[in-house]
């Protein structure tokens, strides 16, 4: 199993390029490190903090067990066909993805991690998010930094709304154009998400731009907003800097679960208008948490795709991540659908999942 970390996908998103759509780079090489993460407050166990001046925030994360460990990883180059390594993300995008014919065929299984946070905190680089175990297991597994906060969903007159759904789709970009190059196939690429997550899942959905082919979500929030509601809360944030944007946005609330100041701007809630009902979906949410907030959405987004596969795990919220990770029943369910669209039960049935070894 090799881990190629902190690649550069898109330049650092700051100075001029700040508040606008990510660059695409495809000539990034790993570090061997994490990059740095988005411009939050939150200092988490095992994971580096955001200190002002930490610009190349843009970075993913790779394992695989499909190569023989390399010094320096597998050289990225560009093939015929495909983009330029610099490709801003702006008009159709369609027009960044190569032809069918320059998409090698073959491979393992991708899957794209999406963290949570509350749309203002964590990253890439937490500890519990470690690839090896479904690497293992059968994966190529993709987990990325997007930006957050105000950085990646605040509203700023002229600039795209959800900044950080077009990283997440620079990063599906990424692993287009170069995750053959690691075993995997581009042609079977699953997003999975939990939490905040989850709702950039949910929000590709509605749009998936032909960037992925299916959808896994735990425990999303049914909390989105409207334009008008993200511009009132951007009237409270000075974002004249990184700094002052994280600052102040620390001064208004203490609790982003229960004040939220940052939430996906959208014309209708994924769980309550259309999806791309041909992307299989995998939802699960866990027996205690929230019923408002993070089950009874979730649960609402499978009805709505009419044909999702459910699941519950026994605890509160973010009970079943650890089991993600690991050898589990959960991770299991997640690697059988990955390369099937099917976990292991028909979509009529609710799995209760609970962390186990043995399969579901």
């Amino acid at each position: 199993m090799t881990a190629h970390l902190g690649i550069r996908y898109a330049e650092p998103p700051f100075g001029e390029r700040r508040f606008r759509a990510p660059e695409l780079v495809l000539d990034g090489v790993a570090r061997g490190a994490f990059g740095p993460i988005s411009p939050q407050s939150a200092e988490l166990d095992g994971a580096p903090v955001w200190r002002p001046g930490d610009t190349d925030v843009l970075t993913l994360n790779l394992w695989t067990t499909a190569l023989e460990p390399s010094v320096g990883g597998p050289e990225l180059s560009v093939s015929p066909g495909m983009i330029k390594s610099r490709d801003p993300l702006g008009g159709d995008p369609r027009d960044a993805l190569p032809t069918s014919d320059a998409l090698p065929a073959g491979g393992r299984p991708v899957l794209l991690w999406l963290h949570g946070g509350a749309n203002t905190f964590g990253s890439s680089a937490q500890p519990e998010y470690d690839g090896t175990a479904l690497a293992d297991m059968g994966l190529v597994v993709v987990t990325c930094n997007f930006r957050i906060g105000f950085e990646g969903f605040g509203h700023v007159p002229g600039a795209p709304h959800n900044r950080a759904l077009l990283d997440v789709e620079a990063v599906l970009r990424w692993i287009r154009h170069r995750v053959h190059e690691f075993g995997g196939d581009p042609g079977n690429v699953t997003v999975a998400g939990q939490s905040a997550g989850a709702q950039l899942v949910a929000c590709l959905l509605q749009h998936p731009k032909g960037l992925f082919h299916k959808a896994i979500a735990h425990s999303m929030p049914g909390r989105y907003f409207d334009e008008e509601t993200a511009k009132a809360i951007a009237a409270r944030i000075d974002a004249s800097t990184p700094e002052s944007a994280v600052r102040t946005g620390d001064a208004i609330t203490e609790d982003v679960l229960a004040e939220p100041l940052y939430q996906p701007v959208v014309e209708t809630k994924p769980h309550e208008g259309r999806l791309d009902r041909t992307i299989p979906l995998l939802a699960c949410h866990t027996s205690e948490e929230d019923e408002a907030l993070f089950r009874e959405p979730t649960r609402r987004l499978a009805e709505n795709h009419g044909n999702a596969h459910q699941a519950t795990f026994p605890g509160g919220h973010g009970a079943d991540l650890p089991s993600m990770f690991a050898d589990s029943d959960v991770s299991r369910a997640w690697v059988k659908f990955a390369r099937t669209g099917n976990p292991g039960w028909v979509p009529s049935e609710v799995c209760r999942l609970n962390g186990s070894t043995s399969a579901p």
